[in-house]
Order: C-alpha cells, then structure tokens, then sequence
C-alpha cells in the first residue's frame, strides 16, 4: 500500500509533490537481534523470566544466533536451572564452537549441577581457547576445586 502523496515547498518558491517510499519491512536477522537486545536490557534489570523469553523469542527467528542462545543458558543459570542453562550452552557450542565464553559458562553450569567430569572438560576447553582470556584465572580455580 502506497503512502498518500505529500506537497512541500521547494527551495525556489515552487512546490513539489513527493511519494513517500513504504516502510521497510525487518528482517528475521534485525528481529532477533531486537529481542536480543531487550533481552540483556532485561538481564541488567534482573528481570530473568521476561529476559529468557525475549532471548528465546530470538531464537525462534534466528536458530543459529549463538549470542542468543548463550545469553539464554546464561539467564537459566542466574535462575538456578543448572540442566536447562548446560542444554542452551551446549546448543550454543554446536553453533559456533569457537565461542570460549560458552564453555565458561557451560562449566560453571555442569559444577553447579554436580556434574564434576564435564565441569572439567568444559574449563579445560575454555583454557586452551582463551588461556589469558578474563575467565582463565577463575577456570583454573574451578579446575582446582573440582
């Protein structure tokens, strides 16, 4: 549907009539990364259940936004939900396994959930990716711990 013309004076004294384009519909991609967004706004706010849906919300548009489903293994962890927060972090690995902050979190998540095997594979994991990373010092204490 066309937007109804507008008229608007020129420069010179003249008028001008201009077609305003359509909006441009957004994207799933753009869509995503919006609830995203909202997502980590409602982190901050500690908002965790009205975060989780708006990060699954973005995980329904885009399934392979890593970012999103870390953020959402993450918010199950500040929720207690150790099992749900290792399931979201591993799906977020198959994503994109490079994504070291993931095996951080998922470590912490397989520690809180008693599972000391996995906690261990996931720290070593995070500490050959990013040995200087900002969480190398607290893997390795996990690592001593477990």
């Amino acid at each position: 549907m066309a937007a109804a013309p507008v008229t608007v004076k020129t420069l010179q004294g003249g008028q001008a009539t201009l077609v305003l384009p359509a909006a441009v519909k957004s994207s799933d991609r753009q869509r995503a990364q919006l609830a995203n967004e909202r997502g980590l706004q409602l982190y901050k706010e500690k908002r965790y259940v009205d975060a989780a849906e708006q990060f699954a919300e973005a995980l329904k548009l885009r399934p392979d936004f890593a970012l999103a489903a870390n953020n959402l293994g993450f918010v199950y962890y500040r929720q207690g939900r150790f099992a749900e927060s290792a399931r979201w972090l591993e799906n977020t690995l198959k994503i994109d396994p490079s994504r070291a902050v993931a095996y951080l979190n998922l470590g912490d998540a397989y520690a809180k959930a008693g599972d000391r095997d996995k906690a261990r594979k996931a720290y070593s994991t995070y500490l050959e990716l990013q040995p200087q990373g900002s969480g190398a010092e607290q893997a390795r204490t996990q690592l001593q711990s477990l």
